[in-house]
């Protein structure tokens, strides 16, 4: 339920905050959730999420991910 309820918020801040910014909320939840507890790991793990989907989907495919109404 913790989970459903994380996802159902994490879709709405996408249009509030950007992609980016809800994604990387959502991830550092997930992971302080499941267990993790090193800093530098889940730093580690959001840089190289956010830089591989940015250069996929942003920089190879040009597709306009949102960013939000704060921008």
């Amino acid at each position: 339920m913790v989970t459903f309820v994380a996802l159902c918020v994490y879709v709405i801040l996408i249009d509030v905050l950007g992609f980016f910014v809800s994604s990387t909320l959502a991830a550092v939840f997930f992971m302080r959730y499941f267990g993790v507890s090193s800093y530098l790991q889940m730093l580690l793990v959001l840089i190289i999420m956010n830089s591989f989907i940015y250069m996929l989907f942003v920089w190879q495919l040009r597709i306009s991910l949102p960013t939000g109404l704060l921008l």
